[in-house]
C-alpha cells in the first residue's frame, strides 16, 4: 500500500485566508457606517468562507493517507470513502494546466452509485490535484496508471469557440450600444448624465419613479473604453462556455436572469444616488453557471474550464467581502453569481432540454423590455 498525505502549508494558508474573510464578513455585518445592505454581503461572506474553513480543517485531519493505492485499488479520501477497485475504473487521464498536474478518473456508473462520496456529491468521475499531494506527482501518476493497466479512451473535443454565435452577437450588441454612448457623449469617458439618459440604473428612479425598465437597459451600457473592453473579453469566454455546454438559449437566458439579479442587488444594497451600468452581473452569472455546469463535460475539459473560471470569478467577488467597492459594482457581481450558480445546478441536474423554453422566454422578455425602453429613453433625453 502506497499512502500520501496533503501538503499542510497551502491548507493552513487557505484556512487563515478564509478566517480573515469570515472576520471581515462579521465586521461588515455590524458596521453601521456601511449601511443596512451590507448585512447581506457580510452574511454571504461568513457562510461561504466559513464553509471553506471547515473544508480545510477536514482536509488537515486526513493525515498521511489522503491518497492511497495498492494492487487492490485506489482510495482518495478527498473524494470518497472506501476502496475503488481497479476493474471499476473505466478511464484515467493525466493532464497539466500551467505546470499543475491532475489525474482525471472515470468510474463504472453502476458502481459509482454505490460509493459513499464526500459531501454527498455523487459522480461517475473525479479528479486528483497532484500538486496538493505531499509526494512526487509524476511518480504517483505513473504508478497509478501502471496499476490500472488500462488504455485511456479518446476524449471527445470540446466544441470549438467559433460555434458560440449567440455570444458573438451579444458582445457585438454591447459594443454597438457603447459606440452610441460615445457618439452622444462626444468623448471616450461616459459621464453620469449620458448614463442616465441611456438607461443607467439610478436606484431612486427605479423605486420611486417606477422606471423599472432601467433594470433591463443598465446591463447593456458601459462607462468607459476599458469597461466595455474588459467585459467584452470576459463575456466572449464565459458566454461561449455556457453556449457550448447547453446552447444559445441557456447562454442568453442565464445572462438575462443574472443581469436582473445583479441590478436587484444594486438597488437593494447600494446608494440610491449612484448610477450603475455594466454587464458584469450577467457575466459573473455566466461564469458561475459554467463553473457548475462544467460537471456535464468530460473531467479533462471541466478541470480546465473551472481553473480559468475561478481566476476570473474570485477577483470579481473578493473585494466586496472586504467592505470596499470603489467605483466597481460588486453587489451586481454577487447577485449575478448567485443566480448563475443556481442555474448551473439546474443545468447539471436536469440537462439543457427541460428548461430550454423557459430560458429562451427569459431572454426574449429581457431584450424585448430593453428594446421597448427606447421610447422612455428618448423622452428622458429631451428633458436634458
Amino acid at each position: 500500500m502506497h499512502s500520501y498525505g496533503l501538503k499542510r502549508g497551502p491548507l493552513l494558508l487557505i484556512l487563515v485566508i478564509c478566517m480573515i474573510f469570515v472576520g471581515s464578513g462579521i465586521s461588515i455585518m455590524f458596521s453601521s457606517a456601511l449601511g443596512s445592505g451590507r448585512v447581506l454581503i457580510g452574511l454571504i461572506a461568513v457562510l461561504f468562507f466559513g464553509a471553506g474553513a471547515l473544508m480545510m480543517l477536514r482536509r488537515l485531519r486526513l493525515g498521511n493517507d489522503a491518497l492511497s493505492f495498492s494492487a487492490d485499488g485506489l482510495q482518495s479520501k478527498l473524494n470518497f470513502d472506501g476502496m475503488l477497485p481497479w476493474n471499476k475504473i473505466t478511464d484515467i487521464h493525466a493532464l497539466k494546466i500551467l505546470g499543475s498536474e491532475y489525474l482525471s478518473v472515470s468510474i463504472d456508473r453502476d458502481f459509482a452509485r454505490q460509493m459513499k462520496w464526500r459531501f454527498g456529491l455523487r459522480s461517475s468521475d473525479f479528479s486528483i490535484a497532484l500538486r496538493q499531494i505531499d509526494g512526487p506527482g509524476d511518480e504517483i501518476a505513473t504508478h497509478i496508471r501502471s496499476l490500472w493497466n488500462g488504455t485511456p479512451k479518446r476524449v471527445e473535443p470540446f466544441p470549438p469557440f467559433a460555434t458560440a454565435r449567440a455570444t458573438f452577437a451579444l458582445t457585438a450588441l454591447l459594443i454597438i450600444i457603447f459606440i452610441g454612448e460615445l457618439i452622444y457623449q462626444h468623448g471616450f469617458t461616459i459621464d453620469e448624465r449620458t448614463m442616465v439618459v441611456f438607461g443607467g440604473d439610478l436606484p431612486y428612479r427605479v423605486t420611486e419613479n417606477g422606471e423599472v425598465w432601467r433594470m433591463f437597459t443598465a446591463p447593456l451600457l458601459h462607462a468607459s473604453v476599458f469597461h466595455i473592453g474588459f467585459n467584452a473579453l470576459t463575456l466572449l469566454w464565459a458566454g461561449s462556455v455556457v453556449e457550448r455546454i447547453a446552447g444559445w438559449k441557456w447562454m442568453l437566458g442565464t445572462f438575462a436572469l443574472a443581469a436582473l439579479a445583479g441590478e436587484a442587488a444594486s438597488i437593494t444594497l447600494l446608494d440610491p444616488e449612484i448610477v450603475g451600468v455594466g454587464a458584469s452581473g450577467g457575466i459573473t452569472g455566466l461564469i458561475a453557471c459554467g463553473l457548475v455546469a462544467a460537471g456535464r463535460l468530460p473531467m479533462e475539459h471541466a478541470i480546465r474550464l473551472r481553473y480559468w473560471g475561478w481566476q476570473i470569478l474570485i477577483p470579481a467577488l473578493l473585494p466586496a467581502f472586504l467592505g470596499g467597492s470603489g467605483n466597481v459594482n460588486f453587489a451586481a457581481h454577487i447577485g449575478g453569481a448567485i443566480v448563475g450558480a443556481a442555474l448551473g445546478f439546474a443545468l447539471l441536474k436536469t440537462g439543457p432540454l427541460k428548461f430550454n423554453t423557459v430560458m429562451a422566454a427569459a431572454a426574449l422578455i429581457f431584450f424585448a423590455v430593453a428594446a421597448y425602453a427606447i421610447y422612455p429613453i428618448t423622452h428622458t433625453a429631451s428633458q436634458f
